[in-house]
C-alpha cells in the first residue's frame, strides 16, 4: 500500500494551487494554509470544525513563504488514498509539518519538492520516516539509508565540514610559506 513511486507521483501531480503562497504571506492573494491543514486533520478526527485555528499569530510570525508552500504540499501528501495514513500519526504529522519541514524549506525551494526527482523522494521519504512508515519491500534500514543518501540537509553538513577542512589545509599552507619566506629572508641577511 505505500509504494514509494506511486506516493512520488502523487506528489508530483500536485495541484498548482497547493504551490501559491499562503495568506500568512500574501493576505490577498493567498492560499488559506488553516483551512488546508483543517481538512486534513478532519480526515482524522470530527474534532476540528471549520473554524478551528491551527495556524496561529506564533505560526504566522514564524513561518517563511517557502515552508507555508511546503505545509501544502504536505497537506497534498497525506491526502493520498494511497497512503496508509492512520489516527494515532497525527501528531507525527504535525511534527513533520510545523517542524521539519522548517530545516528542509530552508535550504529547497517548494518547486523542486515537485519538480526535482531527487528532492520529491526526499520529501516522501522524510514525510514516510516521520509518520514510522516504511515505504514496500524496505528494511527500516534500507529506508533509512536511501534517506541520508538524498538528504539535502545532510549534504550540505557534510559539505560545510569539507569546507572547514579545506579552509584549515589553505591556512596550514600559507602559514607555512610565510614560514619559509621569514627563515629564507633570515638567511639572505645573514650573507
Amino acid at each position: 500500500m505505500n509504494d514509494l513511486y506511486t506516493l512520488m507521483e502523487h506528489l508530483k501531480q500536485c495541484p498548482a494551487e497547493f504551490l501559491k503562497e499562503s495568506v500568512y504571506t500574501n493576505p490577498k492573494n493567498g492560499l488559506d494554509t488553516n483551512a488546508l491543514v483543517l481538512d486534513l486533520y478532519r480526515k482524522f478526527s470530527r474534532a476540528f470544525d471549520s473554524v478551528s485555528e491551527i495556524m496561529n499569530s506564533d505560526h504566522e510570525n514564524g513561518y517563511t513563504s517557502e515552508h507555508l508552500i511546503a505545509i501544502h504540499l504536505a497537506v497534498w501528501f497525506f491526502s493520498s488514498g494511497e497512503l496508509n495514513v492512520e489516527k494515532q500519526m497525527l501528531p507525527s504529522i504535525q511534527s513533520f509539518m510545523f517542524e521539519q519541514l522548517i530545516d528542509l524549506s530552508n535550504v529547497t525551494k517548494a518547486s523542486k519538492w515537485i519538480e526535482d526527482e531527487e528532492r520529491v523522494e526526499e520529501f516522501v521519504r522524510s514525510a514516510l520516516m516521520a509518520c514510522e512508515i516504511l515505504p514496500e519491500n524496505e528494511s527500516f534500514e534500507e529506508a533509512f539509508d536511501r534517506l541520508e543518501s538524498i538528504s539535502v540537509l545532510k549534504r550540505n553538513k557534510v559539505l560545510a565540514r569539507s569546507k572547514k577542512a579545506f579552509d584549515r589545509v589553505l591556512e596550514v599552507r600559507r602559514k607555512m610559506a610565510e614560514q619559509k619566506a621569514r627563515e629564507a629572508a633570515n638567511v639572505y641577511g645573514r650573507e
